[in-house]
């Protein structure tokens, strides 16, 4: 608790010690005098500017009035009549000025002329502007003050094009302006990006070359474990045998078993070897889908290895 009012106590200090600061009552005095002899020279262009330093450093209800009256006199009804009404709140109820004051407000609410702006539609991030000067959403449709002559009521809003209007407005007159949205912006064209270059159609055939290079090795290795049996019966076919032609009977079995292993061996050999060659054919002659200028030129080479000879190439 004491931490907090201790708080509060620095806060509410620096803020008087703040105030005091933007307060300079000498300097004021200065600007206000020169203000004064500005006007008895008529000056009043370099009046007015003299009074509003001088009441910005210190505000008193002497400086509002001599300020409102600069400012009428420049033909500036609508600033006139709010520093006569600023004047009026700094005043006391007795205050012998008061009357002169409620005079001048009074007769400047007959001539000081009003501007209402209104929007028929509404749109995501409109703004209206006077002159430069925004109009909060509050303000439209109010008859606001202005000063005599030409404004600029400029409305903008998301995705639609800015619009200006210029309205008159004349002394003792109200005038009411309803600026229209602008048209839709139109929406440029996406950007078209890089063609994607067509591919070819896949190929059945290039499928069916894999699937026989597979059969074939498999028919190879089919191959191998065959032959191997008829060299094994071959072995027993020698030690069974006396000669040849004269086979007991393990000797028999092992012939017919040779005979048949050897056979299978043959058959699955050869069409294991045409199945590899075959396929490998259809896949080199048929390549997978790429597109047109990713193909490499037709052609084919030998390559010279460890294992042997390689085909390669790429034929259209």
């Amino acid at each position: 608790m004491r931490t907090f009012l201790f708080a509060l106590g620095v806060f509410l200090l620096s803020a008087g010690v703040a105030s005091a600061q933007t307060r300079d009552p000498t300097t004021a005095e200065a600007l206000f005098l020169a203000g004064r002899d500005a006007v008895e020279r008529g000056d009043f262009a370099v009046a007015c500017p003299k009074f509003a330093a001088s009441d910005s450093l210190d505000p008193a209800a002497g400086t509002r009035i001599n300020l409102a009256d600069c400012e009428e006199r420049l033909s500036h009804p609508a600033a006139a009549w709010r520093h006569w009404r600023e004047a009026l709140e700094l005043l006391a109820a007795d205050d012998a000025r008061m009357p002169l004051v409620r005079e001048r407000i009074a007769m400047l609410e007959k001539v000081v002329p009003r501007l209402t702006v209104k929007l028929e539609h509404a749109a995501r991030g409109v703004r209206v502007l006077r002159d430069d000067v925004e109009i909060g959403v509050a303000s439209l449709g109010l008859a606001l003050p202005v000063e005599p002559g030409e404004h600029v009521i400029t409305v903008s809003a998301e995705g639609r094009e800015t619009t200006t209007t210029t309205v008159v407005a004349k002394q003792g007159e109200s005038t009411t302006v309803v600026p229209l949205l602008g048209p839709l912006l139109a929406t440029p064209p996406a950007e078209p990006g890089p063609e994607k270059p067509p591919l070819s159609k896949p190929l059945p055939f290039r499928s069916i070359g894999f699937v026989a290079v597979a059969t074939g090795g498999v028919a190879i290795a089919t191959s191998m474990v065959f032959g191997a049996v008829a060299l094994a019966a071959k072995s027993d076919l020698d030690g069974n045998c006396f000669p040849r032609t004269v086979c007991n009977d393990d000797g028999a079995d092992a012939a017919a078993r040779g005979r048949t292993s050897a056979t299978i061996a043959t058959v699955t050999g050869v069409a294991g070897v045409a199945l590899v060659l075959g396929g490998i054919a259809l896949v080199v002659t048929h390549p997978k889908a790429v597109p047109p200028q990713a193909r490499p030129a037709p052609g084919w080479g030998l390559t010279a290895g460890a294992g042997g000879l390689s085909l390669s190439g790429h034929f259209q």
